[in-house]
């Protein structure tokens, strides 16, 4: 549907995979709702993307449980800022849900990434940073953070700056989760090679 229907699965005694819980964009209001769904490494911490929301502005939501044998609850909306921003497109999360980086594009060829940290006490996402620049692109960005969090890159293949594919990867790096990020190095590529087209990098960065 246009609203998007989310199904959580785990395995039986039989070892076959059954329909834990339903989870229904419709009751959010959300657009594109499923467009993309990151899960934390205990699996206690869900976040389902939603980026046509609200004329494209974008959402994502954030539903939590404590244990496994519990379904999960929505705990937190997340919002885009401006219409066309389709905030939330792409979503990544460190393994131990405290970290969460959410990408938009904009329909004017550029975009952001927005850092979030996760409150130990309240559990709940504040912003911590956004990373805007003139190499991000609407259609072929792509990033990919460190386990640890402390490590994030992202790529422009075929940036607005380099019409034929001469594109450039980004690295940045922070000493705590509660700081920003900062440019460590810029890796270029070669004319015509899409760089950074496909991103990933280790669990320590």
């Amino acid at each position: 549907t246009a609203t998007g229907l989310v199904e959580i699965s785990r395995l039986n005694l039989n070892l076959d995979f059954v329909v834990f819980q339903y989870i229904d964009g419709l009751d959010y209001l959300a657009l594109d709702f499923g467009s993309d769904i990151e899960m934390s490494a205990d699996g206690t911490m869900l976040t389902i993307s939603a980026p046509l929301t609200d004329k494209g502005t974008g959402a994502f939501f954030v539903f939590c449980r404590d244990k496994l044998s519990q379904t999960f609850a929505f705990q937190q909306r997340l919002n885009g800022e401006e219409e066309r921003d389709y905030f939330g497109m792409l979503v990544s999360i460190a393994p131990d849900g405290l970290v969460v980086v959410a990408l938009s594009r904009r329909w004017t060829d550029s975009g952001s990434l927005y850092v979030f940290s996760r409150n130990h006490l309240e559990g709940y996402f504040f912003l911590v940073q956004k990373v805007e620049n003139q190499f991000m692109n609407c259609a072929d960005l792509n990033f990919a953070l460190s386990a640890d969090g402390m490590t994030l890159i992202y790529g422009a293949a075929c940036s607005i700056n380099s019409p034929w594919g001469k594109d450039v990867v980004s690295i940045y790096s922070r000493k705590s989760r509660n700081d920003e990020f900062y440019l460590q190095q810029r890796l270029d590529g070669k004319e015509g090679e899409y760089f950074g087209y496909q991103l990933d990098v280790s669990s320590c960065g």
